[in-house]
């Protein structure tokens, strides 16, 4: 049975222990608050490490997706094809291109679009291993509100 005087010499010799172990490496071996206090450490590094990537593969991907469509746009330009407006959702990585009515039954301009989109589209796949989209639609009649509903940014 154990008194309160070895209760007490216990406490006293645990803590001792717990004391001296936690400064001195014994044989190759770290006390059990080092190994912890390195974990803790490392997983919040690497969750900290890992978020950082995140976001800057975020704005990377995005940046990309936003220059090739203005590459796009820039391209139609060129070919005489007017461009009223465009929409960018940078979390679905979607580029709408807003061009006159006229344009979408335009079999050129639909044939230009989707040759020069399709190349934009497999160059992002290839660089970032996900898919990015470039579309079109007509500017009558285009609800801008349901756009930006949708995560679009009218830049």
């Amino acid at each position: 049975m154990i008194t309160s005087n070895t209760s007490k010499d216990l406490q006293n010799y645990l803590q001792f222990i717990e004391t001296k172990s936690i400064d001195s490496l014994k044989e190759g071996y770290f006390h059990v608050d080092h190994v912890i206090d390195a974990f803790q450490k490392g997983e919040e590094m690497g969750s900290q490490k890992t978020l950082e990537k995140l976001k800057d593969k975020f704005v990377r991907t995005t940046t990309q997706m936003f220059l090739y469509g203005l590459d796009l746009i820039h391209l139609l330009e060129e070919k005489g094809y007017k461009t009223v407006d465009f929409y960018v959702n940078p979390y679905t990585y979607k580029f709408i291109v807003v061009t006159e009515l006229e344009n979408t039954f335009n079999e050129g301009y639909i044939n230009t679009f989707f040759t020069i989109a399709y190349d934009k589209q497999k160059r992002f796949k290839d660089d970032f291993g996900t898919e990015a989209h470039y579309l079109f639609v007509e500017n009558e009649g285009l609800n801008t509100e349901e756009l930006k509903a949708d995560g679009f940014i009218n830049i």
